[in-house]
């Protein structure tokens, strides 16, 4: 659970990190809808766009009422980052390597976070 920053108050909750995809099933028809290399392009594309929303964010930071409008920007991307690249991993049949991959890093950071809270005190 994360409390999350920027939000607006009655989205100041403690939840859980990443949404779910909730029908997987939408994903594996449009897959098959518009093939796999059109989808894998897709997901690139929503990437290039989720950077631009995040590097927008950074640019306008200081000015309230376009921070708001940047962080929509930055709401609709990640989710069309989180949905292509769950197609990706369908594409591919990763999904336990990359499980096997986050839980892996996952430790890795929190070992390192760890030792930087040991070096800090």
């Amino acid at each position: 659970m994360i409390e999350i920053k920027d939000a607006p108050e009655e989205q100041k909750v403690s939840r859980p990190v990443l949404p779910e995809i909730k029908n997987p099933e939408v994903l594996r028809r449009a897959i098959r809808t518009y093939g796999t290399q059109e989808q894998a392009d897709m997901a690139i594309e929503e990437m290039s766009e989720l950077i631009k929303a995040l590097l927008k964010y950074r640019r306008v930071c200081h000015d309230p009422e376009k921070r708001r409008e940047a962080r929509k920007g930055i709401v609709e991307e990640a989710a069309d980052v989180l949905i292509t690249v769950a197609q990706a991993i369908i594409i591919y049949d990763y999904d336990r390597e990359i499980q096997g991959m986050v839980d892996y890093k996952l430790d890795r950071l929190r070992g390192r976070l760890e030792e930087a809270r040991k070096e800090s005190t």
